[in-house]
């Protein structure tokens, strides 16, 4: 697998980098013969990465992870093969919020590393496409724009050719590859709005001593997404009841944690930053189910 910046363009001043890949090629195509069986594979092989992207963690896994008791429980009652694949075919065909665990899936999902395999792959099945000769000569530019994890704009173009000896769009008509890369990436401005900060419905309340305290939530129906800003939202109460200015230091809590906390009552913790799109949703989820069961007003022993 080639590395990106070797196979699209992703900025302007990228452009010089695809043109000298494409000259690399065209050097190997005059003492080497087109392979096209060669091709086909390779279409093959990327069309497969492309199914892989759709692959991940769904909500049904979500829910047979979740209710595996409940699940073997009815299976118990069938008869037949396959009892367990039954009974989790039939509840989740009854669940009604099967949105939530949806959407809680997703929060698992790898992101950037899809984005980054979208590319490679569709410049390698599209060059493949091309070169393979069942559309006849053919050119093909992709043009693509990603909102990334962190919230930008990822804006870049993949062409493809019938012959490797074909120079690109870009390298031919260099004003108007600008002109036209300048309105896509106004139009993909446009229709890819960045998310807007998840504000938490639940309210942090102090207990007697002034001390915060962990909203009681329902585990089974809250989203990863709703847990992060209830975490956030929390632990910014705490950081401020014990009398720190700012954000909480994530960092220095993570390296440190004897200095921010009792270790020996509040064991293995991972205080990583819930908004930080690194922190998986089993993480926030572990913490979460840790915080309620904790800390909420009727814990004995809460966070602080």
């Amino acid at each position: 697998q080639q590395s990106i910046e070797k196979t699209f363009t992703n900025a302007r001043d990228k452009r010089k980098k695809v043109s000298d890949n494409e000259q690399l090629e065209k050097q190997n195509a005059t003492s080497n013969a087109h392979d096209t069986v060669q091709c086909v594979q390779t279409m093959r092989t990327y069309a497969r990465l492309f199914r892989s992207l759709g692959s991940a963690v769904d909500g049904k896994a979500i829910y047979k992870t979740k209710h595996e008791k409940k699940i073997n429980a009815h299976a118990a009652t069938l008869e037949g093969d396959d009892t367990f694949k039954r009974a989790l075919k039939e509840l989740w065909s009854a669940e009604p919020n099967k949105a939530l665990y949806e959407d809680e899936a997703k929060q698992t999902w790898n992101i950037a590393q899809n984005q980054e395999d979208f590319v490679s792959g569709a410049f390698e099945t599209l060059k493949g496409l091309c070169q393979y000769g069942h559309l006849g000569k053919v050119e093909m530019v992709l043009f693509y724009t990603f909102r990334n994890p962190s919230g930008d704009l990822e804006t870049g173009s993949i062409p493809a050719h019938w012959t490797p000896e074909n120079p690109s769009f870009h390298d031919e008509y260099t004003e108007e590859y600008d002109t036209f890369l300048s309105a896509w990436e106004e139009y993909a401005g446009k229709v890819l709005p960045s998310e807007p900060e998840q504000k938490s419905t639940f309210e942090i309340k102090l207990d007697a001593n002034g001390r915060p305290r962990f909203p009681q939530l329902d585990l089974e129906r809250i989203q990863v997404l709703e847990q992060r800003s209830v975490l956030a939202a929390y632990l910014m109460a705490l950081w401020k009841f014990a009398g720190w200015a700012g954000s909480p230091a994530y960092a220095e809590i993570l390296n440190a944690p004897n200095d921010f906390y009792d270790t020996t009552v509040h064991k293995d913790l991972l205080l990583k930053d819930p908004n930080d799109k690194n922190a998986k949703g089993h993480q926030i989820s572990a913490l979460t189910d840790y915080f309620v069961s904790t800390s909420t007003a009727s814990g004995s022993f809460p966070f602080e």
